[in-house]
C-alpha cells in the first residue's frame, strides 16, 4: 500500500532564485524507512513540511493514504509528526528530555486501515 504519493512538487520562497523544491515525485510504501538525504539549502525541511501538511505547495500534489493532504487535514495531523530541529533540543542533551517534551504534545495516533 502506498502510504505517501507525490507528484511534481514545486516551492518557491519569495525573493529566492531556486526553487526550494522542484518537480519532485515520488512513492512511499507501508513499511519503507525513508531518508532524506542533502546539502544544507537543498529542500529537505521544506519536502518534509509540505508533507507534513505545514506548508503549502506551489505546484503538484500530496497523497496520504490516497487523500489528498490538504482535503485529509485530520488524517494527516493524527499520523503525522514533525519536530524541526531547534537550539531547544541541543542545550538539553540526552534521549530522556526529549521524549518527554514530545510525549507532553502527544494527542494520540491513529492508524487508517
Amino acid at each position: 500500500m502506498i502510504v505517501y504519493e507525490i507528484q511534481n512538487l514545486c516551492k518557491n520562497y519569495q525573493g529566492q532564485t531556486l526553487p526550494a523544491t522542484k518537480n519532485i515525485s515520488l512513492q512511499i510504501y507501508q513499511g519503507e524507512i525513508f531518508g532524506i538525504w542533502g546539502d544544507n539549502g537543498a529542500g529537505k525541511n521544506t519536502l518534509v513540511r509540505q508533507m507534513a501538511n505545514l506548508l503549502k505547495s506551489d505546484f503538484g500534489s500530496i497523497t496520504f493514504f490516497q487523500k489528498n493532504i490538504t482535503e485529509a487535514r485530520d488524517l494527516v495531523q493524527m499520523n503525522v509528526g514533525y519536530m524541526p530541529y531547534y537550539h531547544f533540543y541541543r542545550k538539553r542533551k540526552g534521549l530522556r528530555p526529549l521524549c518527554i517534551h514530545v510525549a507532553s504534545v502527544s494527542v494520540g495516533v491513529l492508524i487508517p486501515d
